[in-house]
């Protein structure tokens, strides 16, 4: 996704109560937004929507029916067909404990949500992972990450030497 578009970007929401019984849904939340949203119901069935969805960001909920989360973000980073750059946000009734962001960093977890969320700063969150996905997109659509490490081609390097040395002649 490398266009400005939010009706472009899609979200994978994963879970059953946090997104269908609370008072503040968050399918209506990301809807507003100009989100396309992706609902699966479970960790099994995100895995396989994943596989074919090419999702910019996926909300997870912290108490799935079939699979624990750290399991499924596990299995979202060994697919080949999610991209590493794809955000994952967990959804918690409570804040996490720092053993749990902890682990939810190893298993590839971007961030938590509280939920409920507050609706400015939870539009002002999706926001910023997805222009962070469009940009990792950008990056490597432009051949300016290698797509095997993450790390900066050479090409990229070179690119930053002269913008840097640009800054410098203006100083």
């Amino acid at each position: 996704m490398i266009g400005d578009s939010r009706s472009s970007v899609r979200v994978l929401l994963v879970g059953e109560h946090v997104f269908a019984e609370q008072q503040v849904p968050l399918v209506r939340l990301l809807e507003e937004q100009g989100y396309v949203v992706v609902h699966a119901r479970t960790g099994g069935q995100a895995v396989q929507v994943a596989r074919g969805l090419e999702a910019d960001l996926i909300l997870l909920d912290s108490a799935l029916a079939d699979l624990s989360w750290v399991d499924v973000c596990e299995v979202l980073q060994s697919e080949l067909k999610v991209s590493h750059s794809v955000p994952i946000l967990v959804v918690t009734r409570t804040n996490p404990t720092p053993e749990q962001r902890v682990t939810g960093l190893r298993a590839g977890v971007w961030d938590f949500v509280v939920y409920p969320p507050a609706p400015g700063e939870f539009a002002a969150k999706i926001a910023t992972y997805a222009q962070a996905k469009r940009n990792v997109d950008v990056a490597l659509a432009e051949g300016l990450l290698d797509p095997v490490t993450g790390l900066h081609s050479g090409p990229a390097l070179a690119r930053r030497a002269r913008e840097l040395g640009a800054v410098m002649a203006r100083q």
